[in-house]
């Protein structure tokens, strides 16, 4: 109820991007925002988690990896989209239980692919990585 509260005393400062309140399970409440061509989201879960349900998201939608690095605060994962435009999964620890998930779907960002990415990543945990 905080997190709603804040985003939105925080919605007038958020100029050209949208945001959309959803929920997810294991993810509590998140939100969406679109900025810059990029999709970005939070999760409730730690960046392990995170790390395993986007590389098991890209997998099941039957993408390439490109290349994929990550450390223990940062990840990125790259893989191929169909039409042959890159597509680029950020994640960034925020704290122990959550990580900020940022996507962007070709040159010129796609929203719908972006989504679409999002909604496999919340499924693999629903799913325990497995589709």
């Amino acid at each position: 109820m905080k997190r709603i509260i804040a985003i939105s005393l925080l919605m007038p400062l958020l100029w050209g991007c949208q945001l959309l309140l959803i929920g997810g399970a294991g993810t509590a409440v998140g939100a969406y925002m679109w900025a810059s061509s990029n999709l970005t989201r939070n999760y409730m879960q730690p960046m392990d988690k995170t790390w395993d349900a986007s590389v098991a998201a890209v997998t099941s939608m039957g993408l390439e990896i490109i290349s994929k690095r990550r450390d223990t605060h940062y990840g990125v994962i790259k893989a191929r989209l169909s039409n042959d435009e890159t597509l680029k999964i950020a994640l960034e620890k925020w704290t122990n239980r959550e990580t900020r998930v940022t996507i962007r779907a070709g040159k010129t960002g796609s929203k719908e692919t972006s989504t679409r990415v999002h909604e496999e990543i919340a499924r693999a945990f629903r799913h325990g990585y497995r589709f």
